[in-house]
């Protein structure tokens, strides 16, 4: 929760990693060294010296910010090959708990903020607008925990549907947060990152 907390002093802004999380879930969804391979062949891998080591992965390697500062590299291959793996369904799971993890861990921090403000003579928490948003992410939460309760097929609808919702707690995360989300930048690299692994792998 400290983490957490300081996200909101601009001085020192915590930056959002979701590497170890993501390495996490690979120990999780397998039981040896792979690379996770989506439906239209697009995969992620967490090791530089491995990309480097191997040469399979060059020139598959697509550049982008908000990942590559995490180390969190992303490819494409034409050709299918044994040193990538499918997705599994137990993958697609652990990413999604983690995900609400992360979310979780933000809305504490931003509830944590929002109760030391005051506007009009009452704590912005006390607002039925901050309350109403509080609300929804809190359903968005929920709604994704009985999507994937033990016994539900998580199929592509799904999927879609469950990134749509993670997509829209982070924006509202976001606007909670006001202009120091932005300033630190965490939920907004939260958000990018989210979207970008989701459109990978759970659509």
């Amino acid at each position: 929760m400290n983490d957490v907390i300081q996200l909101f002093n601009i001085q020192k802004p915590i930056e959002f990693d979701f590497s170890n999380s993501l390495q996490d879930i690979y120990r999780q969804s397998f039981s040896d060294d792979t690379t996770a391979c989506s439906s239209r062949n697009f995969f992620i891998i967490l090791d530089n010296d491995k990309a480097q080591e191997s040469s399979f992965y060059h020139g598959l390697l697509i550049e982008n910010k908000t990942l590559n500062k995490q180390k969190i590299l992303i490819g494409k291959i034409h050709i299918y090959d044994s040193i990538l793996s499918p997705v599994t369904t137990d993958f697609k799971k652990n990413l999604i708990e983690m995900e609400v993890v992360w979310i979780k861990r933000f809305l504490d921090g931003v509830v944590e903020h929002l109760t030391t403000r005051e506007s009009e003579g009452r704590k912005l928490t006390n607002h039925n607008s901050i309350r109403m948003s509080l609300g929804h992410i809190i359903n968005k939460i929920a709604e994704i925990g009985c999507l994937t309760v033990d016994d539900n097929v998580i199929n592509v609808p799904v999927e879609k549907y469950i990134s749509s919702i993670i997509e829209s707690a982070c924006n509202e995360l976001a606007k909670l947060a006001g202009g120091r989300a932005f300033l630190a930048g965490s939920i907004i690299d939260m958000l990018v990152t989210f979207k970008i692994i989701n459109t990978i792998y759970l659509a």
